[in-house]
């Protein structure tokens, strides 16, 4: 199966781009494989003019300090055995090698900076809520100060209220350190509160992408109107009454001929079922993957 298959897309300084999408579309993917913790089979990945798709691990310690990452679960992605300030102190003592006392001093200062109390350093993972680890997991990846963060669905798993402090924590923060984002999410709510351009994907491909407005309020693809609709972002309540309920999406490893939406499309054509739509613009940079604008 082809997880991610022809997806492109630019991240510029400064910006956050989400992929928005069901689970099992293949977002988590694109971050892997961005990450380079998955191999990519064609294209490339290119990051600041240099291209790292097949660059080996040695040559990309540079680019490890550059990149980072913020996941889904943060509870999985911190070390149970190791205190909170040992966690943030990790990539310090690694890519920067940092004297112990600057070590020290900057730790403190990252704690203040991602909204946590001092005493937190002498805990374990274990013993923190799920907004104090996710802030913990975000003082890591900011802690060498990197140019992109890769965030995985990372308020997915909080409650609420919690939700709206760490999105405004990573706004707060990407203004202060001069941070781009790409951003996973699968609730197009968080897209449009956080990004400057969304992609939306299905079953492995982008089938629209534009700047945040222009995705939001003016939707092209039949996916994207259900995407929005469900989430009852829409001030026209007519989309509602004619886009219903279309199931579950069909396998990733089988994916049907043609367009890939075309069973859960109520727009679809003979032409859907047999011939896959190209990627196509339809004006002021605004694409889509779709017979009807073709």
């Amino acid at each position: 199966m082809k997880a991610v298959d022809g997806v492109s897309f630019t991240v510029e300084r400064g910006q956050i781009h989400a992929l928005v999408g069901e689970s099992g579309c293949g977002k988590s993917t694109v971050l892997r494989a961005i990450l380079r913790l998955v191999d990519v089979y064609s294209g490339r990945i290119v990051f600041d003019n240099v291209d790292i798709t097949n660059r080996g691990e040695s040559d990309l310690k540079w680019y490890r300090r550059r990149v980072q990452a913020v996941f889904q679960n943060p509870q999985g992605s911190l070390n149970p055995r190791m205190r909170v300030f040992d966690i943030i102190a990790e990539p310090l003592r690694l890519h920067l090698k940092i004297p112990r006392e600057e070590v020290l001093s900057r730790v403190h200062e990252l704690t203040k900076l991602v909204g946590l109390p001092e005493s937190i350093l002498d805990q374990s993972p274990q013993s923190l809520s799920g907004g104090q680890a996710q802030r913990v997991a975000i003082a890591r990846a900011i802690s060498i100060k990197p140019d992109l963060l890769l965030l995985d669905e990372p308020t997915s798993a909080l409650d609420v209220s919690t939700q709206a402090q760490i999105l405004n924590l990573l706004l707060d923060l990407k203004e202060k350190l001069n941070l781009s984002y790409v951003l996973v999410t699968h609730d197009i709510s968080v897209a449009r509160y956080m990004a400057d351009t969304i992609g939306v994907m299905y079953l492995g491909k982008i089938v629209e992408k534009s700047s945040a407005d222009t995705v939001l309020s003016e939707p092209l693809h039949p996916y994207t109107k259900l995407l929005i609709s469900s989430a009852l972002l829409l001030e026209e309540k007519s989309l509602e009454s004619t886009l219903k309920p279309i199931g579950e999406p069909p396998s990733a490893i089988n994916p049907p001929p043609g367009c890939r939406f075309h069973p859960r499309c109520p727009y679809a054509t003979e032409k859907c079922k047999r011939e896959e739509p190209p990627l196509v613009t339809t004006g002021k940079e605004h694409f889509v993957a779709c017979w009807l604008y073709v």
